[in-house]
């Protein structure tokens, strides 16, 4: 925060045209993640300023290299090489740039590549329709995480969550709609749990959460969190809005004594099952239920 009022109180008492350019781009570059709509605006601000005051200026080159990054960072990972592709096209000062033109062009293929490189790095270990992190990875994790507790005797839960009449959706209104309601479901998951918490869509219509240091009594209030939340959520469809639910069952450990990530999975499954037999919007704890 010291920063930012360093660089805000620097930019109204600026005068200098470089100093002025220089200033704005290092206040785009500190509100890029906090306020990125502000950083852009900061960096177009700039770049007007480049191109006005010293044409075919270097800085004009440099700038677009920040605006495109900051652009791409708000874009889906699937979709950044095309946004960054169309924003550099689309620069209305980018064919007066004559003696920068082969810079950008450089830019943008290493850019290209790197980003190339980070969706690959992204699809291994992320769902693509929920960007929750996907089956694999979720159990890497979970395995370390699980063995930790084990191993200091501390509190662990696992929810296993199952949207209700996924297919039903599909038949019904098209899948897109059943789309939208998993995208959904994977919003209101992150919405509830903590940083700590592990979430991945575990299957088609499945998705899965562990919760470090929570024992089944508070893994149940969060799961009545996330119940209430989905069970009052409507979705819209083609011939109006319908609401959808969730069944979720249960398991920790210690209250498993004898526990690892396998035995867990197997009686939060056991749960879910119980849970689904009740109906819909239902949960059930592992010999609680």
């Amino acid at each position: 925060m010291d920063r930012l009022f360093e660089l805000e109180t620097q930019l109204a008492a600026v005068t200098d045209a470089h100093q002025k350019i220089d200033t704005l781009n290092a206040l785009a570059w500190e509100l890029r993640e906090t306020d990125p709509a502000r950083a852009i605006a900061l960096c177009n601000q700039a770049c007007a300023a480049s191109t006005d005051e010293f044409a075919g200026s270097i800085y004009a080159s440099g700038l677009a290299t920040s605006l495109a990054h900051l652009h791409a960072l708000q874009a889906d990972p699937h979709d950044r090489i095309t946004r960054v592709t169309q924003f550099l096209r689309a620069l209305p000062w980018h064919e007066r740039l004559d003696a920068d033109a082969q810079a950008l062009d450089e830019f943008w293929r290493t850019y290209a590549s790197l980003l190339e490189t980070e969706l690959h790095a992204t699809s291994a270990t992320t769902d693509r329709l929920t960007h929750l992190i996907n089956h694999p990875y979720f159990l890497r994790l979970a395995e370390q995480q699980t063995e930790l507790a084990i191993r200091y005797e501390r509190p662990v839960s696992l929810l296993l969550i199952d949207l209700d009449k996924l297919k039903f959706l599909n038949e019904t209104y098209g899948h897109d709609v059943g789309d939208h309601a998993l995208v959904t479901i994977a919003d209101h998951i992150r919405a509830t749990l903590r940083k700590m918490d592990l979430a991945a869509r575990f299957g088609g219509d499945e998705f899965i959460v562990l919760l470090p240091e929570t024992d089944y009594l508070r893994a149940r209030q969060v799961a009545e969190r996330l119940r209430a939340r989905i069970a009052a959520q409507l979705l819209s469809t083609p011939t109006g809005a319908i609401s959808i639910s969730i069944c979720q069952g249960i398991a920790d450990f210690p209250n498993e004594g004898e526990a690892s990530l396998a035995i867990l999975l197997q009686h939060a499954d056991d749960a879910l099952y119980v849970a689904q037999q009740a109906g819909k919007n239902q949960l059930r704890v592992w010999h609680h239920a």
